[in-house]
């Protein structure tokens, strides 16, 4: 669970999250893709990823961890790629 979510969750925010995280998944992955450097790559550019996706929108570190939520779920169900829950716990858990 996300800290910031424990409470309450923002609606906004979180269709906001899952329309970037859905936007940054389509151009880098695919449903064969299998590499994790892919899935490395993708993480260490995310905050200028989700920058580049807002229009006027603001940014903040709430919203920042509902994207990289929402991208985990893609990539967990969406690739090949082996994901354990403890890299997303631990992933989340870095902001």
């Amino acid at each position: 669970m996300i800290k910031y979510c424990e409470h309450s969750c923002d609606q906004d925010r979180r269709m906001l999250a899952r329309e970037i995280a859905r936007r940054i998944f389509v151009r880098n992955f695919k449903p064969d893709t299998s590499d994790i450097n892919v899935l490395a790559k993708v993480l260490s550019r995310i905050v200028s990823l989700v920058r580049s996706e807002l229009n006027d929108e603001p940014f903040s570190r709430e919203l920042l961890l509902c994207v990289k939520l929402h991208l985990w779920r893609r990539i967990k169900y969406g690739t090949k790629i082996p994901i354990r829950d403890i890299q997303v716990e631990n992933s989340l858990k870095k902001l």
